[in-house]
Order: structure tokens, then C-alpha cells, then sequence
């Protein structure tokens, strides 16, 4: 599930606040690292959270952290989903799994960095987010590329689609 730690989340994508600051995006690949951040994640986080197992820490997982003035703010878990799109869709699959930023650096546009870099380099295409949470910053995930949507397998989620995967889901849908 796409899960967002913050307690109010900015729609504002025009002004990249970001902008002639020391900004990198990291990919960690260590066991404790990873874990730090999935504590991190778990500690802060408001909304409802399914079972985490093992899995979250295995091949099936990339995570990466950003680097502002030299100090990680936040991070981002990406799963991939090649075989569930395999049916409809030839080329990989990521789905944008769980991201936190530190509070003293939201509004920033840390998670949009993060987001856009998962998307541009890690062929992610979708996301599972939280109902409430889609409908709040909609024209914000439709900059991003998330066009369309499906209800999750629980009723808080919808699965976002970006507009590249949505071809194959509409053929799916009508065959």
C-alpha cells in the first residue's frame, strides 16, 4: 500500500521549493538501513497499516532515500509488480509502496523529488493510496502522471494508474 507519513500534505506542485539547494536521491540496498527507515515510517504514520513481513526487505524491493543539504529527510519503498501487469502489459512494473518525510521538511517537495524520481528512472506505474487521501490531493497524483484509478482490495485503498499502464488496464477491463 502507498502510504504517505505527514500530517498535512501540500497540493502545491508549482513552485519546486527545492530549487538551488544540495538535493540527492540515494538508493540504500543495507538490511538496517532499510529497516530504520520502515520504523521511521511505522512510528509516524496516522493511517491504517497492513501486515509488513520479510518481503518488504527482499529483492522484490528497492527502497530510496533523499538527501537535502546533506541530511536524509525521507524515503520512498517501491515493489515490483511486473507479474501482476505481465497478463496485458511487456515491460516492468513498479508500484510506489510506502514514503515518509521528516516533518521539519515537508511542504518542500521532498516526496514529489522522490516520487518523480521512482516514476522517471524505476518504471513505476502504480500505487495503492488511501481513499481519502486520492480525493484530497487528486490534481496533485494527476501531475504526477496518475490518470486513472481502481478500487483496492480493501475499501480505504484505490489503486492509482499512471497513464502509461492504463492502456493495459482498460483492455482488461473491456475483453
Amino acid at each position: 500500500m502507498f502510504y504517505i507519513s505527514m500530517d498535512k500534505f501540500s497540493a502545491d506542485h508549482t513552485t519546486d521549493k527545492l530549487v538551488g539547494r544540495a538535493f540527492e536521491i540515494r538508493e540504500i540496498t543495507k538490511l538496517a538501513d532499510k529497516a530504520k527507515w520502515m520504523r521511521e515510517f511505522k512510528r509516524n504514520y496516522s493511517g491504517k497499516v497492513t501486515t509488513l513481513d520479510s518481503k518488504i526487505y527482499g529483492v522484490g524491493c528497492r527502497y530510496f532515500v533523499a538527501v537535502l543539504d546533506g541530511k536524509e529527510v525521507g524515503f520512498i519503498r517501491i515493489t515490483n509488480y511486473t507479474e501482476l501487469w505481465s497478463n496485458c502489459y511487456d515491460e516492468i512494473v513498479w508500484n510506489a509502496s510506502d514514503a515518509y518525510v521528516k516533518k521539519n521538511y515537508r511542504n518542500q517537495h521532498v516526496l514529489r523529488r522522490l516520487l518523480k524520481h521512482v516514476i522517471d528512472h524505476c518504471h513505476v506505474k502504480s500505487a495503492f493510496i488511501e481513499v481519502e487521501r486520492f480525493v484530497a490531493y487528486y490534481s496533485y497524483y494527476r501531475t504526477l502522471g496518475f490518470t486513472n484509478f481502481l478500487y483496492g482490495r480493501d475499501d480505504w485503498l484505490v489503486h492509482i494508474i499512471h497513464k502509461d499502464l492504463f492502456e493495459c488496464v482498460k483492455s482488461q477491463a473491456f475483453s
